[in-house]
């Protein structure tokens, strides 16, 4: 009996614990309710919208210069780009841990200085290229004004996440990009982004299938504004779940490409980041 208590003490003061910290995560972040809508902001009406998947790199590597021209080329209005930080503290855009993929090494990418990094020919179909990688500021220099940019932040180990989204939005503001930027990455990097500048558009990655209720228990306060999953796990239930609570145009996907755009299309997911191939063209100019 004495044993029986304790259990149900433990489990009352556990109980206890839960819902103290709920209505704390409730009350600083104002509250479970249904969060509001950019009225103004094309990306969240709803409308087909295509993001060139690290730009298109049907003739370069991808996340360069090279591939960012070919998208403009094309006609897309954004791209996604992955970024990381490198050992003196400068953002790049490069997608790997490591450089098996793009640079024939399988050492790690991001604990050397960015001038060694920009030393480094990208590979591209096993061939060394002239393309080296793009720090992130020359690039926005570049390309401002140009493309609504996706930043997908690859942290890697790197666990100073309110160092990294602190500075990240410091050049957001300062490239004048808070209306044509998402930024999207492990869920405590975007709750934090959403809570500290809530003018920010960020974007969780999230499962494909029914079993995202928990969307709904994230504070508004720190609830990032769009859903990313890979194609492939979508399933006709978590479609119905969507159209159920009314969030279809707060849904992304990535990983379409050629063999999956059709059957994506017929999902009728609004927000599609893709792998671009001609197949794709005639939605891509409606």
């Amino acid at each position: 009996m004495k044993a029986l208590k304790f259990i149900k003490i433990v489990f009352m003061s556990l109980l206890t614990l839960v819902v103290v910290v709920l209505l704390l995560l409730g009350w600083f972040g104002s509250g479970w309710g249904i969060k509001s809508t950019p009225q103004d902001h094309p990306f969240y009406s709803g409308e087909p919208r295509m993001i060139a998947h690290r730009g298109v790199s049907d003739a370069a590597p991808e996340n360069t210069l090279a591939a960012t021209d070919r998208a403009l080329e094309l006609g897309f209005e954004a791209m996604e780009i992955d970024i990381k930080e490198s050992a003196d503290q400068q953002f790049f855009l490069f997608h790997d841990r490591n450089g098996s993929r793009l640079l024939n090494d399988p050492g790690p990418v991001g604990p050397q200085d960015l001038d060694i990094i920009q030393q480094w020919p990208l590979y591209y179909k096993g061939q060394a290229t002239d393309h080296r990688i793009p720090d992130l500021e020359s690039f926005l220099s570049q390309y401002r004004g140009e493309l609504t940019l996706y930043f997908d932040v690859k942290r890697h180990g790197n666990d100073r996440y309110a160092y990294l989204a602190d500075k990240l939005w410091e050049i957001i503001q300062r490239y004048d990009l808070v209306d044509k930027a998402f930024v999207g990455s492990d869920f405590l990097f975007t709750a934090y982004l959403e809570y500290r500048y809530p003018e920010l558009h960020t974007v969780f990655t999230g499962p494909g299938d029914g079993n995202i209720f928990i969307y709904h228990w994230i504070p508004k306060k720190f609830r990032p504004d769009f859903i990313i999953s890979y194609a492939r796990e979508v399933t006709p239930d978590h479609l119905e779940w969507l159209r159920r609570n009314d969030l279809m145009h707060r849904r992304m996907l990535y990983g379409v490409n050629e063999e999956t755009f059709q059957d994506v299309i017929q999902m009728g997911v609004p927000i599609l980041v893709v792998d671009y191939h001609p197949v794709m063209a005639d939605h891509l100019n409606q």
